[in-house]
């Protein structure tokens, strides 16, 4: 849906082709690609559990509405890139542990019990 809207998604060290991601991650995996790195998080992340879930995008200014599978995918790659930051961060752990407590809350329905396990654990 979006990458196909948006051809050349952005990496680390510019832009990658469509075709490079593709071959580089499974294809159900490349439907997420565009919407994550899109992902306004500051104005996406509270919408993800309520009545009408949209995405931010930070490089269109869109707000795009999000599926239920798209609004569920969203919140457990953002959870887990946010686990993985605060194991590697004790100054970001202290600094934003408990938003990111109160927001995975928020969110239990959206994750998968693995998710919903680890974002416990924190």
């Amino acid at each position: 849906m979006f990458v196909a809207q948006h051809p050349l998604t952005v990496g680390e060290g510019g832009f990658v082709q469509q075709d490079t991601l593709t071959a580089a991650i499974r294809p159900d995996a490349e439907r997420i690609a565009y919407p994550y790195e899109a992902c306004a998080r500051a104005a996406t992340c509270p919408t993800l559990a309520g009545k009408e879930p949209l995405l931010a995008d930070r490089f269109t200014g869109e707000r795009v509405p999000l599926t239920e599978s798209m609004t569920c995918d969203l919140a457990e790659l953002t959870a887990a890139n946010e686990l993985d930051v605060m194991t590697h961060s004790t100054e970001l752990r202290i600094r934003y542990a408990a938003a990111l407590t109160e927001l995975f809350r928020s969110w239990e329905r959206l994750l998968s019990p693995a998710a919903r396990a680890a974002t416990a654990d924190r």
